[in-house]
């Protein structure tokens, strides 16, 4: 008896790890993990996994594409941003500075896209559907949301609005109350290189491995 309950109690130890996770899919110039088991941070290498706790930051210059099933996630140069979590129920991302593009995909794999949400200080950024988006934090202390394609939702503890296709919001905290403003959408480098990497990969995913593989 003494023996069972010794082995339940080590149980929750012994769980399946979550099937899903991450995986560094490209990068380019000085990106570097933070490995949350080592407590350090080492240089990133193609295909090592990305797991909750860990942190990518990219040097000015740099860029890391990350991927977790169907979905990509893209860091531009000078920013950092840690999963938060990442298991079978929710991917969340906090974006501590500079600028991420999201990829969400429909089709079999659209719980994805339910699951994830952009954390910033101002509150989170949640896709409602497949597209693409952008999420900027300044260094103004406040964040900016953009639905390239599909459509974003921002949430904080006050406040709940929609950003459609084409359209961009800035937010901001003032007296504990959150405010926002349109913004102008972006149309830079970073951009470009997205677009780029986008078409890339939907040609590789058709030609090799289906949509919802990491």
């Amino acid at each position: 008896t003494l023996a069972f309950f010794a082995l339940a109690a080590a149980g929750p130890a012994w769980a399946d790890p979550p099937g899903r996770v991450g995986r560094i899919a490209e990068f380019s110039g000085n990106v570097w993990l933070y490995d949350d088991d080592q407590a350090e941070w080492v240089q990133a290498r193609r295909n090592r996994p990305v797991t909750e706790g860990d942190r990518l930051s990219a040097e000015r210059g740099a860029r890391v594409e990350v991927q977790i099933g169907s979905a990509t996630i893209r860091l531009d140069g000078g920013s950092e941003a840690e999963f938060a979590q990442l298991d079978d129920e929710r991917v969340h991302v906090r974006l501590h500075g500079g600028t991420l593009a999201l990829r969400t995909r429909g089709g079999r794999d659209a719980d994805i896209t339910r699951d994830i949400a952009i954390l910033v200080p101002e509150g989170r950024y949640e896709p409602q559907r497949g597209g693409r988006y952008r999420i900027d934090v300044s260094d103004n202390r406040s964040s900016l949301g953009a639905a390239i394609g599909g459509a974003l939702r921002f949430e904080a503890r006050d406040s709940v609005l929609d950003i459609a296709a084409g359209q961009r919001a800035e937010f901001w905290l003032e007296r504990g109350q959150t405010h926002y403003a349109w913004a102008t959408p972006t149309n830079d480098r970073f951009d470009d290189w997205v677009a780029r990497e986008d078409r890339d990969d939907d040609r590789e995913r058709q030609r090799h491995v289906a949509p919802e593989m990491t």
